[in-house]
């Protein structure tokens, strides 16, 4: 299935899926530690304390970054008044975020705290996503993984020699988790600085961004709407949990994810004609690599879930099957979405992320006006909106084939 990486591509591939499975490997020791020092309930805390800056960073900057690194690579020119427009932005979105801290928290001072002092990586997040996206389209993979290893490997090597200096608690745990989004915002600010040098003026890229945005905004709600959901819903503990499953979920996307990635610079170069045929190809391999990865994470979870985190998470195999389901998914709507943009053409891509938010929405207000809502039923919407997101792209696509 991989005869067709060779050489820089092969190394680039085991690069960028060297640093997601060192940032696992990490992670499956580091977790254990935290999760066994904090419990469920810091490990709600500490999960609440970033999903507001997460999802503000996804939704905040009105498709601005990939629309202005497209334009970089694709004509040589970049929008100032767009740059300008992403710090400004940024400050905004900052300013949102403490604002809606006790909201978000639910009356927990110990999560409001946290979201009012993470809310500052938002000041440069929307510019370091433009850095990110010239890495990604100019195939700067060394550049580019290093941004990633300060959200993947620096936090949990971290976490890992703070424990065994017996110096682990809920806030040295924020601390580092807060460093390595700051470490990675400023690294990606900095290669944006030097690879926009040189580039022509232009007009901001509206048209493509602020339909991409939509996409984006919507996916983002999906992606991080369910862990706000549960925050402002339920108890931390029942957050823990699902954020552990999530990670868990996510570890399994390693390869695949690493595959998309890759992809991106080569659906910028392509024909409508050859984009189909790659698309086929890197689909097949990225759903085998999603399953084959997805069932060892439930197996290590099943066997020895409970030995690993502690008895604060039982409950949580469920979870996790659901959202590895959840997850294989995913990963297909994220090479999409990056074939689609490479494109400019983010048409369908919309109306598909329309068609899964109300369904999420209305699963969820569903199960909240029911007290139903947990992990394991958040974990189901998920997969259910996943599948609606997907499956309307697919219907859209083949009606305009």
């Amino acid at each position: 299935m991989l005869e067709f990486l060779r050489g820089r591509d092969l190394r680039a591939l085991v690069q960028t899926a060297g640093i997601t499975y060192g940032g696992t490997a990490l992670s499956l020791v580091s977790a254990p530690l935290l999760a066994r020092t904090v419990g469920a309930d810091g490990r709600g805390v500490l999960a609440a304390a970033f999903v507001t800056l997460q999802l503000l960073s996804w939704v905040s900057f009105l498709g601005l970054p990939r629309g202005l690194a497209l334009q970089s690579v694709k004509r040589d020119q970049i929008s100032g008044a767009g740059v300008v427009a992403t710090l400004a932005l940024g400050v905004l979105s900052a300013a949102l975020a403490v604002g809606t801290a006790d909201l978000v928290a639910n009356g927990d001072d110990r999560v409001a705290l946290g979201i009012r002092v993470s809310a500052v990586v938002l000041v440069g997040s929307g510019f370091g996503q433009v850095g990110v996206e010239l890495l990604l389209l100019k195939n700067k993979i060394v550049r580019y993984n290093l941004t990633r290893a300060a959200v993947l490997v620096l936090p949990a090597s971290t976490i890992i020699v703070t424990y065994f200096l017996g110096a682990l608690t809920l806030r040295s745990a924020y601390v580092i988790m807060l460093g390595g989004q700051v470490l990675s915002t400023v690294l990606g600010c900095l290669f944006a600085v030097i690879l926009i040098r040189g580039s022509a003026p232009a007009p901001v890229p509206w048209n493509f961004s602020l339909k991409y945005w939509a996409t984006s905004a919507l996916d983002a709600v999906g992606g991080r709407g369910d862990q706000v959901a549960l925050s402002a819903l339920t108890q931390a503990s029942v957050l823990g949990v699902y954020s552990l499953a999530v990670t868990c979920a996510t570890a399994s996307a390693g390869l695949t994810a690493a595959l998309n990635s890759l992809a991106y610079s080569k659906f910028a170069g392509l024909s409508a004609d050859d984009s189909k045929v790659f698309m086929r190809r890197r689909t097949l391999i990225g759903i085998t690599c999603s399953l084959l990865s997805g069932s060892a994470i439930v197996v290590v979870v099943f066997f020895f879930g409970r030995a690993l985190f502690g008895p604060t998470f039982d409950g949580l195999t469920p979870v996790v099957i659901v959202l590895v389901a959840t997850q294989v998914i995913a990963d297909q709507w994220s090479l999409r979405v990056l074939a689609d943009s490479a494109r400019e053409a983010a048409g369908h891509l919309v109306v598909a992320s329309v068609v899964g938010i109300v369904v999420l929405a209305g699963l969820v207000t569903t199960l909240a006006v029911g007290n139903a809502l947990s992990g394991l039923t958040m974990a189901a919407a998920m997969f259910v909106f996943s599948v609606a997101r997907l499956s309307a792209w697919s219907v859209l696509s083949r009606q305009k084939a």
